[in-house]
């Protein structure tokens, strides 16, 4: 009878533990937009192949929009695979008769992060190119888009 006592007693225990484990409300995931720019000092924007990587963080990219200019106002080409993983490759060109010029944002990402961790990014500027298919210097960044 003791030992059944003792039985039922460590039995509620558990229960009693796990209740209070499955009580506690889970940290829900921060949702971010990321704006994507490139910098090309002044030369014409036609088109561009770049690379983002989560290096920090558990991130999940959740979609992806098109920028600003009219140029690249169509989301750019990628994997959709890719964005179960930390790792995206961008690509899009246009055909457009003016094309943007100095900082132009040409994306927009949207980042799923574990709540309580920092995320941080690494953006890889794979080519650059003007109208006539040049290579042209270019820098790119991702900029957590304000929300307030």
């Amino acid at each position: 009878m003791k030992a059944r006592l003792a039985y039922a007693a460590v039995l509620m225990s558990g229960a009693l533990l796990l209740a209070q484990e499955t009580d506690r409300p889970e940290s829900a995931p921060a949702f971010r937009s990321m704006d994507l720019y490139f910098d090309v000092a002044g030369q014409a924007l036609a088109a561009y192949q770049v690379e983002v990587v989560a290096t920090r963080g558990r991130v999940r990219f959740v979609g992806i929009e098109g920028g600003e200019p009219p140029a690249f106002r169509s989301p750019p080409f990628y994997d959709p695979k890719a964005l179960r993983g930390k790792r995206l490759i961008l690509a899009a060109y246009h055909l457009e008769t003016t094309p943007p010029t100095g900082r132009v944002r040409v994306a927009t990402l949207h980042v799923q992060i574990a709540s309580g961790e920092p995320a941080q990014f690494a953006v890889n500027v794979h080519t650059a190119a003007n109208a006539a298919g040049r290579r042209i210097p270019a820098t790119a960044a991702l900029v957590e888009r304000n929300t307030e």
